[in-house]
């Protein structure tokens, strides 16, 4: 299963795990979770949550092989440059 990543605070919802300290059942995809629900790490609205990528997607995504802030740009805002490829 795919898991979502908080874009607000990193928070990484897995539907695997649910979660349970919010009252979601292990197994519980995010588009199934009722539309009041919220992050439970900041309080962000689930539309606010992206697919994590996967390393590999990552280093694609930045077109320059650099996957090791790999997890900062998942955090980060998206409009953030890579620093190790600016200029490029």
């Amino acid at each position: 299963m795919t898991r979502y990543v908080c874009n607000a605070c990193g928070y990484v919802y897995d539907p695997v795990d649910g979660a349970p300290e919010n009252g979601v059942a292990f197994g519980t995809r995010l588009k199934d979770l009722h539309d009041d629900w919220l992050c439970s790490g900041c309080g962000s609205p689930k539309s606010n949550f992206e697919a994590e990528l996967s390393s590999k997607t990552a280093a694609q995504k930045f077109k320059c092989g650099h996957a090791i802030s790999f997890w900062k740009k998942i955090i980060a805002p998206r409009k953030q440059e890579h620093s190790a490829c600016a200029g490029k």
